[in-house]
């Protein structure tokens, strides 16, 4: 193994400190610029005029909102460095937003703080303000607590575009004829890893609080709100329930787990042989409290988890995206047209490293797609690597100009690779972290859509789709448009055209069994024949790692074919059991959570339709409309 050079290292942390140095330089030349007294007497007149219009009784809450958000686009444009201080006293008096919380503006000023206002700054500067405009509507919609109804998510005829030409009956049947050709030497079968979220936390301490009051426990200053005070103890409090050395159900995870994990995933590649390369998609860095959130922070445990595949995986090609808490400031990513080169380090120190392991050798697509880049591990097969910060819900830049369809234009990338694709006889999988669609917590609506105009398009090219991020053991089938002008939709099975394999997580955040997968892939045509999934079982005393099940074995109830992959069209006979039988549904349920021993039952009306909406819905959307429908 090739060690990191100083070079990808000394790259990284200039990277990083010219962002770093940029922004504060900017800030404090605006300082230097205007006097002490001028400054504050803008930011009091800023403040006041917040609270004429948030007073104003005759708007409503979204009249109010939208005036607030287009006040701080031209506070933003004319006073960046006034906009900054506002949004800390204002989160410090009100806390007006989930953003105050999410991020705690309100606290004392920090590289944290001043690197997230600084992005909200940023993000008010670019947003349209104009007549038409869905900007402001949905930044109060998503980050003022529903101030706004979301409004109505904006489609796109990608055709009329020019992003890809319809589909051509005579292009597929050339297209087939030569795959058929891409394939014919390659031996029925091979093997391919799929591990995600290692979320590795390297502040968990042995002896901490394990079931503290807190978002996530197993650090030194958590406690259990209701233990005895200890003066003595860095929390001010005992300690109810003490931290393992092998994990928490409610902790991120250990060195030792993630070691432990990788190392078993190594032994069994050499146990069961004909491994190709490993998927990973996404999420190496904690869940931590914003203070400890840092720069620093998030380098140093990607650059160990990284270090830690290397080591354990053997020379298999890992094939990476990058999660939502890979990042820095957390899960904020700017567009090159921003000019706001936010995140260049992060997608250097991967494009580097993976390089210098011998993964991924295609350094200038990762740096112009943000870490996005596509590869051919066998010439009948293309694996496209997306950034998922571009669709995720909490990413500020993701709210300007949201009538156009691909600001980042990484969505025209996805598509101009399946064109290629098509043209050269390749089958393609996609991975990236975060789903595309189920329910709205995570993703953006008009993203989502335009991906799931892609992959139908290309449905006869995409042979898979792998997501990682919600830590659970699922699934997602994509369906046809039955009407695709009046964006009508069919849950019948000759419309099941995709499937997204969702990745269960190695951290055991929250009351979870840790888990990874490996997929038999069919060479002929590069789709899943079956997916098993191990597990260890944290109440043991250390780690054993077991198989829990085959998803062939456990799910085909229904006579399913022996030599027909796992496609769509099985798991949409799979996802009418979990609705209909309880026995199935509860199965399921089990699994998405590897046998936790934190009971988990699925039976009321509302869990049912939530759980089976989301595994038949590619787009947010669709699963509201499912929910209504089901409730």
């Amino acid at each position: 193994m090739k060690p990191v050079s100083l070079f990808t290292l000394l790259l990284v942390a200039l990277a990083a400190a010219s962002w770093m140095a940029d922004t504060w330089a900017l800030m404090d030349v605006q300082r230097t610029l205007t006097p002490a007294n001028q400054a504050q007497k803008h930011v009091h007149g800023c403040l006041k005029k917040v609270k004429t219009i948030a007073h104003k009784h005759k708007d409503d809450s979204c009249t109010q909102c939208k005036k607030l958000v287009e006040y701080g686009h031209r506070v933003a444009k004319q006073q960046p460095h006034v906009g900054h201080d506002v949004i800390k006293k204002l989160c410090k008096t009100y806390s007006t937003s989930r953003l105050c919380d999410k991020y705690n503006l309100g606290e004392e000023e920090n590289d944290n703080v001043f690197n997230m206002t600084s992005t909200i700054v940023r993000v008010l500067t670019l947003i349209d303000t104009s007549k038409g405009s869905l900007d402001a509507e949905y930044i109060c919609a998503n980050h003022f607590d529903g101030a706004c109804d979301a409004p109505k998510t904006p489609k796109h005829d990608l055709e009329k575009l020019k992003w890809f030409k319809p589909r051509s009956e005579k292009e597929i049947e050339k297209y087939h004829k030569k795959l058929a050709e891409n394939t014919e030497h390659l031996p029925p079968t091979f093997n391919v890893v799929h591990v995600s979220d290692f979320h590795l936390d390297l502040r968990y301490t042995v002896g901490s609080e394990a079931t503290c009051s807190q978002d996530m426990c197993c650090n030194v200053e958590n406690f259990h709100e209701e233990a005895p005070l200890n003066d003595t103890a860095l929390s001010g409090h005992e300690v109810l329930s003490p931290a393992r050395e092998q994990g928490e159900y409610q902790c991120d995870a250990p060195r030792s787990l993630v070691k432990s994990s990788l190392e078993h995933i190594n032994k069994t590649i050499n146990e069961i042989g004909d491994f190709s390369f490993s998927l990973f998609t996404g999420d190496m860095v904690a869940h931590n409290a914003p203070e400890h959130k840092t720069l620093n922070y998030t380098l140093e445990s990607e650059l160990a988890v990284y270090k830690y595949m290397k080591n354990n995986i053997g020379n298999l090609p890992v094939f990476s995206s990058l999660g939502n808490h890979d990042s820095y400031p957390f899960g904020q990513l700017s567009q090159a047209s921003t000019r706001h080169k936010t995140e260049d380090w992060n997608a250097q120190l991967a494009s580097q490293l993976w390089e210098e392991y011998d993964w991924v050798n295609t350094t200038q697509d990762e740096l112009s797609n943000y870490a996005g880049y596509s590869v051919s591990p066998y010439k009948g097969l293309k694996v496209i690597s997306l950034n998922s910060n571009y669709w995720y819900k909490s990413n500020l830049y993701n709210y300007w100009d949201i009538r156009n369809p691909d600001t980042s234009g990484m969505l025209r990338f996805l598509s101009d690779e399946l064109k290629s694709a098509e043209k050269h006889g390749q089958r393609a999988w996609i991975i990236a972290h975060i789903p595309s669609g189920g329910n709205s917590k995570n993703a953006v609506p008009w993203a989502g859509e335009v991906f799931a105009t892609i992959t139908e398009r290309f449905d006869h090219v995409v042979a898979g789709v792998f997501f990682g991020h919600t830590h659970e053991d699922k699934f997602s089938v994509q369906y046809r448009k039955k009407h695709p002008r009046r964006q009508k939709h069919s849950y019948k099975e000759k419309h099941a055209i995709n499937v997204a394999w969702l990745g269960p997580s190695v951290t055991p955040i929250d009351d979870l069994n840790p888990s990874w997968r490996y997929y038999t892939i069919n060479s002929s045509n590069f789709e899943v024949q079956d997916a098993h999934t191990y597990y260890t079982d944290l109440e043991s005393l250390d780690y054993k790692w077991e198989h829990l099940y085959s998803s062939r074995e456990t799910y085909n109830t229904f006579g399913w074919p022996e030599e027909a992959p796992l496609n769509a069209t099985f798991w949409h006979r799979v996802a009418h059991q979990i609705k209909d039988d309880p026995e199935v549904r509860q199965l399921y349920t089990d699994l998405e959570a590897r046998n936790s021993p934190f009971e988990r039952k699925c039976e009321t009306q509302k869990c049912i339709s939530k759980q089976y909406c989301y595994i038949t819905s590619w787009t947010t959307d669709r699963y509201d409309k499912c929910r209504k429908i089901l409730e």
